[in-house]
């Protein structure tokens, strides 16, 4: 049975062909007529003015984007076995004693080798010959265990500890904590440019957006410098471990076909590189801890960008329009559920004035043995119903173990279910309960977007400068001195009534008796108001003042850094 409609095609389309869209269309931003104090010369001056900023500071030294640093950092890795040189048998002739190996030379082994008589002696004579070569070519450089040398015994906890040593050497690099902060500044770049482009696209919602992009990466801008300064630090601070760890192996090396010699030089090396492991992991974890909530920050900031992009290609594919003022707020992958197998999967939409449901989804026209041979792209809009409609929105969490959300809602006459996919059913209950409200439109974004360049590009003396300009200018609205301006000049109109009132009488105007009256009770009126005018304008602006304090000492301490650009950096953003 054909699942039911929510709403017919006029309804859908408004009366209008269903053309699709090539893009999602931009709604003019809002303008709002100026305060009475605001000058609209003033506005235009003033943009025009910054506008002439960023142009002059792009002139003075352009701000590219900063390139990606690759994911990770190359890895330190051991000669192959074919480019190491060959070990010869470890027997010695009389007399002659084994040298010691030490961390520059590889254990030197006898120039003379007897002849095995057996095919099991020939074996044991190429393994040994293979793995008695302690691998160390630099001082920091860890060597290696000769695990075919190890006793059939021990060969098991002789395998888990080279383990153990190239774990060590690994991390010792900081290798992780690298790929990390590499990961994090491409991470943080990709989400400010997905912040950026879902502006650009029209997407006016989620309001905090920016601010948690901003604060992430003034952040990390602060303290990137000294994260990779540890990092380095703690790199050089590990490689002291090698020593250590070396006598052990090269000792345990000596001893590895005797179980009963090698157990306690066995427990006294795992003992060394099980502490040398724990320290290098406390120096991961101190430096993590410095960045591990912005990396939270940057991943909240791009899971939330991507849902935002594929809802935006979501809209541009569709077949229907949005109507006048309708914009866009979120999509999910859905199925309307009505238990059957051929419940129509689509895409559900969320905008600030309907709740739409398109069925997308490819159906087999044709069918061999029950495989598809053919199929063709279902996309049509199957309901589509005014937010005044919903009564109720309830959110269900099914299946086995509770991990299928699903989205009931209520049109009064016709509950429909919906399957989501990827998203949380609990978050669209209280998305359509605000768009049906119209508290949804409290999260729109003001418009000021952030530039990515702004957060990420180089700072020039000109930018310095401009942000000189711009607090001065602030601190001028701050003061209120436009209304300071009005106040006065209105003090002379009213001061001037009776001079001009006596002057008309002189030249002859005897008329309108009453214009004496009315310009005493209007000077009497304006003493009392302004007055309260006064004292209002003193309150405002000592409260507005207040706040410039904080500005005012931030832009000290940018010009106090004027002489080291990079270190200016973090407090140019912040202010």
């Amino acid at each position: 049975m054909p699942p039911k409609r929510m709403g017919s095609a006029s309804q859908i389309r408004g009366g209008r062909p269903s053309a699709r869209p090539s893009g999602v269309t931009r709604r003019p931003a809002v303008t709002r007529s100026p305060r009475r104090s605001s000058s609209p010369t003033r506005i235009q001056t003033r943009t025009v003015k910054r506008v002439e900023h960023h142009r002059q500071a792009r002139d003075v030294n352009p701000r590219p984007r900063p390139a990606v640093r690759p994911a990770s950092v190359p890895k330190k890795r051991m000669p192959s076995a074919a480019s190491r040189p060959a070990a010869r048998p470890a027997s010695r002739p009389a007399g002659r004693s084994a040298p010691r190996p030490g961390l520059q030379q590889a254990v030197r082994p006898a120039r003379s080798v007897a002849r095995p008589t057996s095919s099991r002696a020939i074996k044991r004579g190429l393994a040994t010959a293979v793995g008695t070569v302690a691998a160390v070519t630099a001082a920091n450089q860890l060597m290696r265990l000769n695990t075919a040398a190890a006793h059939p015994s021990i060969s098991y906890q002789v395998d888990s500890l080279q383990s153990s040593i190239e774990e060590l050497e690994n991390r010792a690099g900081m290798s992780e904590v690298r790929a990390d902060i590499a990961n994090l500044d491409a991470n943080l770049s990709h989400a400010l440019s997905l912040l950026e482009s879902a502006r650009d696209k029209g997407y006016l919602y989620q309001a905090d957006l920016e601010e948690i992009a901003y604060d992430a990466m003034t952040r990390w801008q602060a303290v990137q410098n000294d994260v990779e300064s540890s990092i380095e630090r703690q790199a050089g601070l590990a490689e002291t471990y090698y020593g250590p760890v070396n006598q052990q192996i090269s000792r345990l090396n000596s001893v590895l076909g005797d179980p009963a010699g090698a157990d306690s030089i066995l427990a006294n090396t795992e003992s060394e590189i099980r502490q040398a492991l724990g320290a290098v992991r406390e120096a991961e974890s101190t430096i993590e801890a410095v960045y591990d909530d912005i990396e939270q920050l940057a991943s909240q900031l791009t899971i939330r960008l991507t849902r935002i992009h594929w809802a935006l290609t979501q809209l541009n594919e569709a077949s229907f329009d949005l109507v006048p003022d309708e914009n866009i707020y979120m999509a999910v992958k859905a199925r309307w559920d009505q238990e059957g197998k051929d419940d129509p999967e689509g895409v559900l939409f969320l905008t600030n004035q309907r709740l739409i449901f398109e069925q997308k989804e490819k159906i087999a026209t044709k069918k061999v043995l029950f495989v598809a041979t053919a199929k063709e792209l279902v996309q049509k809009v199957l309901g589509a119903q005014p937010l005044s409609e919903v009564e109720n929105v309830k959110a269900q969490s099914k299946g086995l173990f509770g991990h299928q959300d699903f989205l009931e809602v209520d049109f009064g006459k016709q509950t429909v279910p919906f399957h989501l996919e990827g998203q949380d059913s609990k978050d669209w209950a209280v998305w359509i309960q605000n768009a049906k409200s119209g508290k949804l439109e409290e999260d729109k974004a003001t418009g000021s977007k952030l530039s990515f360049a702004d957060l990420t590009g180089d700072l020039t003396e000109a930018h310095i400068l401009e942000m000189q300009n711009e607090i001065n200018e602030l601190q001028d609205e701050l003061m209120l001195r436009n209304l300071q301006k009005e106040i006065s000049e209105l003090e002379n109109q009213v001061s001037t009534l009776s001079r001009e009132l006596s002057d008309l009488r002189a030249r002859g105007y005897q008329v309108e008796k009453s214009l004496e009256a009315d310009v005493e009770v209007l000077i009497l009126q304006w003493e009392k108001i302004k007055a309260r005018a006064n004292t209002t304008l003193e309150y405002q602006s000592s409260q507005l003042g207040g706040s410039m304090k904080e500005i005012q000492a931030g832009m000290a301490k940018l010009a106090g850094l004027s002489g080291s650009l990079a270190a200016a950096r973090p407090v140019y953003v912040n202010l």
